[in-house]
């Protein structure tokens, strides 16, 4: 599922005009905003009421960094969104809403995700140290980093805020699989319900134009 249907889908509990929007989504390859200058200018210098709203995910960034790309896209006249977890799948990975659209309890949601969680924590740890290598690459500090101490810190990290730092789309994946293997059926997942809603759309909605 492309992150743009995801969007929208986080997006439609708001009764607003989501095509006033442009949406720039920021890949792992290009997340720095001043790359972004030259496109927001011309937006901007085409339409001076569109509301431009920058989508990364947060990755691994710690909230020092997640709040300092937040404040650069914000001086830029934009309105940032990172995901809450790592990637945008991990919005879905909620129990009382796989529970709701699947007619299963909210325990039994529960145990799915922790199961798929706890088969791939091994790959979780190697994408939480891979990906806080790279951030220290990208801002010169990777020579100073003690790789002993971050392989630590991952297996900490999976085991103490693992909804935080675990990789839900592969998770998401396993959950399909258990799900299947379970109820001999499709997991009803990347659809819309109250449980998935989030503050921050909330707010970038509420700056659009009501649909009349």
């Amino acid at each position: 599922m492309g992150f743009l249907m995801d969007f929208v889908i986080l997006m439609k509990p708001h009764p607003h005009n989501i095509f006033k929007l442009f949406v720039l989504y920021l890949d792992h390859g290009c997340t720095s905003p001043q790359s972004l200058r030259p496109l927001m200018d011309l937006i901007q210098a085409g339409n001076s009421h569109a509301t431009i709203v920058v989508h990364r995910d947060r990755d691994y960034l710690n909230d020092e960094e997640a709040e300092h790309w937040q404040t650069q896209i914000r001086a830029l006249k934009a309105k940032p969104f990172l995901t809450k977890g790592v990637d945008i799948e991990s919005h879905f990975l909620c129990p009382k809403h796989i529970a709701k659209l699947n007619d299963i309890t909210e325990i039994e949601a529960s145990e799915i995700i922790m199961e798929s969680t706890l088969v791939l924590k091994d790959l979780c740890i190697q994408r939480y140290v891979n990906g806080r290598s790279d951030i220290e690459k990208k801002s010169g500090s990777f020579g100073k980093l003690d790789h002993g101490q971050l392989a630590v810190e991952a297996l900490k990290i999976m085991d103490t805020n693992s909804e935080r730092y675990r990789h839900s789309k592969t998770i998401l994946k396993k959950v399909r699989s258990l799900f299947q293997e379970k109820y001999s059926r499709n997991i009803r997942i990347i659809e819309q319900s109250e449980f998935i809603k989030d503050s921050s759309l909330e707010t970038i909605a509420n700056l659009l134009p009501k649909i009349k």
